[in-house]
């Protein structure tokens, strides 16, 4: 992961907007095919609107193509994150 961030930088904001730079490097040799977003530990529970969950090419304030996601859930043990994409992020890739 390259930055995390939010611009609702107020604590308890509804419908906080998060997001999550990632980047695959040229050098990695294979496609990225999911990533797993695990928030620190926190006695409540974290809600993300999963269907509002979007991903594309570049940073926030560049965006590029948007990016096809297939599956997507929440454990609710660890409130982790698990994003899978339709077809893998390949190397050289910002998103």
């Amino acid at each position: 992961m390259v930055t995390a961030g939010t611009r609702d930088s107020d604590v308890n904001w509804p419908d906080s907007r998060y997001c999550f730079i990632f980047n695959v490097p040229a050098t990695s040799g294979t496609s990225l095919e999911k990533v797993t977003i695990t928030p620190e530990a926190n006695p409540e529970f974290i809600s993300f609107l999963l269907d509002k969950t979007d991903a594309f090419q570049g940073t926030q304030n560049q965006r590029g193509a948007k990016l096809a996601l297939g599956f997507m859930t929440q454990n609710p043990q660890s409130q982790s994150i698990i994003v899978t994409f339709a077809k893998p992020v390949p190397p050289g890739t910002t998103f």
